[in-house]
């Protein structure tokens, strides 16, 4: 790129039309491909609208190469987010005034730093570029003027120093805001008596504060630690905030902790305090609402496998929900009554090693048995369709070409031939991680009862079907399913299709990780998916398993749930006349107690979404609640009799508890899923610490190479080392200390659990 080119930034949409380029749809890496305005125009017609021009945006930059001319182009553009305005520029300058470098604040906000170029112009790094305290030349002059006391102020950001400065006080800060202090800078510091640092009010402002405060309390005597009741300096004075009033703040805090020589800082009064709230136990999963044929096998899951009992539970309700959810629909008490699928989406979150897979597979059998059914069916008719199907065609053929035949005697030969004959059905009933249009295609051409089911729901969650692209398209579509509409599509080459009478259950087992992402996902939450989602999280079971035989009664449930299953899968579907995979379920009523207590329960629930009450934080799963409870009211009372004509009140109250434990759950855990994710990281790095690390003292290396995978590079260690520190995990060692056997300079002390 020239020189010109550098210093004459233009906008992304101006390069572009400068070299009549027709803009392209960039990936999330900033690639993307368009039409080549050196070669496009001179192919022949069919290759001219080929996309062959590869374009890549980076930061600051644009980039284009043509795979078929090899035509290529480079130029900056005008560093903006969108259109982004200059709010401010700092000039950095050293010892006598040569600038070396700004710091540009953009809006939106964002902050760049470009030094000069030597021709007027500016590059957007800081290639070589010696590093120096903001104010340099200020900060100089102020050490040799005549005053009494000498202080320095050391805060965040260049506006907070430009509004001290404009106060007459003497004040600083390096480049590139918290967390990158250099102890080089303390050097330009030397000859003032008194430095105050100011801290922004968050965690990463105490962190850095923590480490100004170290780094200058080697050069200068004493040193202030403040925190302001707001976030900065400059909200401080635009408060109405007096320099009269920082003086006091300034004067009535303590010195910070002077050096001790080697060794660490001294020890905090308080305690370290916890990263997160603790969640609470587990709610008890209420094994006794399932029945004597669900729950029986649930607690023989529980007694065989060893896992959990919530696990199985949830692995034997939604098995049951798969096998029952395409024979009726249950009637809520709306108006003249509204039928509701009994379709339900259960999540199970669980560490490795809780066996989740094992409880799947003994839960799941009965479904693998009928699958197994279905495929031998398959594999029998599959001949005869391809043959019928071959004979169709060429009789339909035959008729089209006859010679002399005219358009009555054509017509009434293929209406004598009859319609296509229809294809066997694909005999799968669940899917571990469809894309959504995938998950359609098998609704069209497979049974119409399905289940989107996995003991690895990671596969599904970080798949294909839920990344940034389809998340949405995803979640709508399956809320509609859940919602009981009809799937309809409008697909190029495929045409419009409508695809009525399908009903999908799901159950993904998932670790607590990746059902963060799940449960602390905004647009999930916004879209409603996660309020048709029935979590259970229980507390874990590992050191606690030792090797037992299984009670005597255990073999028995298990075969006795699994023949009940059966049993409900080989029943005949109620399917729409003319129809071979589309549902006519029948409709399922309350009986009179059953919707009295629905009705109880009902706003029972609606007193505790006010502002204020109970269930406020999760009013999107508290709304659906009722419903929930009545989808599980009818699987448990088609269970126990699949020709039930009505869901009684024992079942009702059943259906009651358990919607009361998953909302219970989705107080504990939806809250905890908001966490921050270093904050979540820096919580998993503390427990290594503890469990795992022998030596009183850690440095950075020892984290980036030697403790969890997550972290692989020394940025990251950092900042997560600050957030432990700014806790009171760590401490920081003065001078450094042996670590491991080698020598470290920076090198922390942890604070042991206990003492």
């Amino acid at each position: 790129m020239t020189a010109a080119a550098q210093s004459q930034r233009r906008s992304i949409d101006e390069i572009f039309a400068i070299y009549k380029i027709q803009k392209p749809k960039l990936d999330a890496n900033g690639s993307g491909y368009t039409t080549c305005p050196n070669c496009s125009l001179r192919r022949k017609p069919a290759n001219r609208s080929k996309p062959v021009l590869r374009i890549t945006v980076n930061r600051d930059s644009v980039l284009g190469f043509c795979n078929h001319c090899t035509w290529s182009f480079g130029e900056f553009f005008e560093h903006r987010e969108g259109r982004a305005i200059f709010l401010a520029t700092y000039d950095y300058r050293d010892e006598v005034g040569t600038v070396l470098f700004q710091t540009v604040r953009l809006h939106p906000k964002d902050f760049r730093q470009r030094r000069p170029d030597g021709r007027g112009g500016w590059i957007w790094d800081l290639k070589g570029v010696r590093r120096v305290l903001y104010r340099l030349p200020e900060l100089i002059e102020a050490i040799k003027s005549g005053r009494k006391v000498k202080i320095v102020f050391i805060v965040e950001g260049e506006k907070d120093v430009d509004r001290l400065r404009a106060l007459n006080e003497v004040a600083t800060c390096n480049p590139m805001g918290a967390g990158k202090w250099r102890d080089e800078y303390a050097e330009s510091l030397r000859g003032f008596e008194i430095a105050v640092v100011i801290t922004d009010k968050d965690d990463a402002g105490r962190a850095h504060a923590k480490q100004v405060a170290a780094s200058v309390s080697r050069i200068i005597k004493t040193v202030k630690v403040i925190e302001l009741p707001v976030k900065d300096v400059s909200d401080f004075f635009a408060a109405d905030g007096t320099i009269e009033e920082l003086c006091e703040i300034v004067n009535a805090a303590p010195k910070w902790p002077p050096e001790t020589g080697q060794g660490p800082d001294p020890k905090p009064k308080e305690p370290p305090r916890p990263l997160m709230r603790a969640l609470p136990p587990a709610d008890p999963f209420p094994i006794d609402a399932l029945g004597d044929v669900l729950g029986a096998g649930a607690l023989a899951i529980h007694d065989r496998v060893q896992a959990p009992l919530a696990i199985g539970a949830q692995s034997a309700l939604a098995f049951a929900t798969l096998a029952v959810q395409a024979h009726a629909d249950v009637v809520l008490p709306i108006g003249q009554g509204v039928a509701k699928p009994l379709s339900s989406y259960f999540v199970t979150i669980a560490l490795s090693g809780e066996r989740k897979s094992e409880c799947d597979n003994q839960a799941g059998w009965p479904i693998k048995k009928r699958e197994q059914a279905l495929r031998e069916k398959y594999d029998a008719d599959l001949p005869g369709y391809i043959n019928s199907k071959d004979a169709w065609d060429r009789a339909r053929q035959i008729a089209k070409n006859r010679k002399k035949a005219t358009r009555a005697s054509i017509e009434a030969e293929l209406n004598e031939i009859g319609p296509p004959p229809t294809a066997p059905l694909m005999p799968m009933l669940t899917c571990p991680e469809p894309t959504f249009e995938g998950l359609c295609r098998l609704f069209a051409i497979g049974e119409p009862s399905l289940g989107l089911f996995s003991s690895e729901g990671g596969q599904f969650i970080g798949g294909h079907a839920m990344n940034e692209d389809n998340r949405l398209k995803t979640a709508a579509g399956l809320s509609d399913l859940w919602d009981g509409k009809p799937i309809r599509r409008v697909r190029v080459g495929e045409g419009a299709s409508v695809l009525p009478g399908r009903r999908l259950a799901a159950h993904l087992m998932t670790q607590p990780d990746v059902a963060s992402i799940l449960l602390g996902d905004r647009l999930l939450a916004d879209q409603g998916l996660l309020s048709r989602t029935l979590v259970s999280a229980p507390d874990t079971t590992m050191g606690t398993r030792p090797w037992h035989d299984e009670q005597s009664q255990t073999d028995h449930s298990l075969r006795r749930y699994g023949a009940r299953l059966l049993e409900i899968l080989e029943t005949p579907l109620p399917l729409s006349p003319g129809k071979n995979n589309e549902l006519q379920p029948r409709e399922l009523p309350l009986s009179p107690e059953a919707r009295r207590r629905f009705i109880a329960f009902h706003d029972h629930v609606e007193k505790k979404m006010k502002t204020g009450g109970e269930l406020e934080p999760v009013r999107g799963i508290a709304n659906k609640l009722p419903e929930q409870a009545a989808r599980l009211a009818a699987v448990l009372t088609l269970v126990k009799d699949i020709r039930s004509p009505a869901v009684a009140v024992g079942e009702m109250e059943a259906g009651i508890a358990l919607a009361e434990h998953y909302v219970s759950e989705a107080l504990r855990l939806y809250e905890a899923s908001r966490v921050n994710a270093e904050l979540r990281l820096a919580q998993r790095l503390l427990d290594w610490l503890q469990r795992r690390w022998a030596e009183p003292v850690i440095s950075l290396p020892d984290i980036y190479q030697s403790s969890l995978n997550a972290i692989g590079d020394q940025a990251t260690a950092r900042k997560l080392v600050a957030i432990l520190e700014d806790h009171g995990w760590l401490e920081k060692v003065r001078g450094g200390a042996v670590v491991a056997g080698k020598r470290r300079r920076d090198a922390w002390l942890i604070v042991r659990v206990g003492g």
